[in-house]
């Protein structure tokens, strides 16, 4: 399932410029940007979701923010986030929450990227105060 990263400037265009068959920017779109919470979007003829993530104003968010990756999802052109920074995001909803599913994916993440930029991962696991997580996956 591919992770969007938008822009509040962006979201007018969310709908009709993402794919076509995704409905337009909606009440649960604009409650997902008052609250600063991610947001599910399906692609109507195929069925897929797509999550759409509000960018929180910090430095760590801006910073991931300026590395996400454009690409071509079936011909639709999309910003995406980086390994490295999706598996940071997950180890930090899975400290929030303790959720068991955040911490599956990010070792399936660690596990799956071979590339993956452990320097940048470190630096930002001890930012975002989760080191010792981040530890447990490189066993």
């Amino acid at each position: 399932m591919p992770t969007l990263l938008f822009r509040d400037k962006d979201l007018a265009a969310a709908g009709s410029s993402v794919q076509p068959g995704l409905p337009p920017p909606n009440l649960g779109v604009r409650r997902a940007i008052e609250t600063n919470r991610p947001v599910n979007l399906v692609h109507g003829p195929s069925a897929q979701k797509v999550d759409l993530i509000v960018r929180k104003d910090s430095p760590y968010r801006r910073v991931a923010f300026g590395r996400r990756q454009q690409r071509s999802i079936d011909g639709a052109s999309v910003w995406m986030v980086t390994a490295e920074d999706l598996l940071l995001s997950k180890l930090a909803r899975a400290s929030e929450g303790g959720s068991e599913l955040q911490l599956r994916d990010a070792r399936a993440l660690a596990a799956l990227v071979e590339t993956l930029d452990w320097t940048y991962l470190e630096h930002w696991s001890h930012e975002l105060g989760v080191a010792d997580r981040l530890q447990e996956l490189r066993r």
